[in-house]
C-alpha cells in the first residue's frame, strides 16, 4: 500500500513529469524502502518506550507487511505493464522490450539474431540441395564422357559395328532436327 501511494505521488510532481518509468519505479522503491526502514525503527523505539501489546505484534510482523505491500505492487506492475517490475533493474534489458501506448503493455522484441540464424539454417539447406544436385549432374557428365569415349572407340576402331550404326543413325536425326529448327 506503501508502495502504491509513493508511487502515485511520484507520478502526480511537475519536476517528475519528464521522467521515464524505469526512473520512477527505482525511485518508488527507493523512498519506498527508506520509508520502511524508517516505521520499523519507529515502531521498534515505541514499542521499546511503552510495551505495548498492539505495537509488538505490528513489529513482529512488519516484514510481512512490507512483503504483501511488495508482492501486491508486483503483481499490479505485472498486470498494467505485462512484464516483470524486474526489467527495471536491467537497464540493458530495455531495447528488448518495446511499449505499445495504447494498451499500456510491453511486448518484448523478437530477437533479431534468431530471425538471423533461421534464414541462415534455410539458406544452408538450399546450399546442401543445390550441392546435390550438383553432385548429380557431376555424376551425369562422367556417365556421359565415358558414353562419349565409348562411343568414339566403335566409331574410330569399329566404324561398320553395331553401336557406330546405332551413333550414326542417331546423329543424323540429330541434324535433321536441327535443321528443321533452323529453318522455321
Amino acid at each position: 500500500m506503501l508502495f502504491y501511494l509513493i508511487h502515485n505521488f511520484i507520478n502526480n510532481i511537475k519536476w517528475t513529469k519528464n521522467w521515464s518509468e524505469s526512473k520512477k519505479n527505482c525511485f518508488t522503491l527507493i523512498i519506498g524502502g527508506t520509508f520502511y526502514i524508517l516505521l520499523y525503527v519507529f515502531l521498534e523505539y515505541l514499542y521499546t518506550k511503552t510495551g505495548n501489546l498492539f505495537l509488538r505484534l505490528l513489529h513482529k510482523f512488519f516484514l510481512g507487511f512490507v512483503v504483501i505491500d511488495m508482492l501486491s505492487m508486483a503483481i499490479i506492475y505485472k498486470l498494467y505493464w505485462g512484464r516483470s517490475i524486474m526489467t527495471e533493474i536491467d537497464p540493458y534489458s530495455e531495447s528488448e522490450w518495446q511499449l505499445n501506448d495504447n494498451e499500456h503493455l510491453y511486448k518484448r522484441n523478437k530477437d533479431i539474431s534468431v530471425d538471423e540464424m533461421r534464414k541462415f539454417n534455410e539458406k544452408s539447406k538450399d546450399l546442401d540441395d543445390l550441392v546435390e544436385n550438383i553432385d548429380d549432374i557431376r555424376d551425369n557428365i562422367e556417365e556421359l564422357d565415358k558414353k562419349t569415349e565409348e562411343i568414339g572407340e566403335a566409331v574410330t576402331y569399329h566404324p561398320d559395328g553395331e553401336l557406330a550404326q546405332e551413333f550414326k543413325k542417331d546423329f543424323e536425326n540429330l541434324s535433321s532436327t536441327v535443321a528443321d529448327i533452323n529453318e522455321d
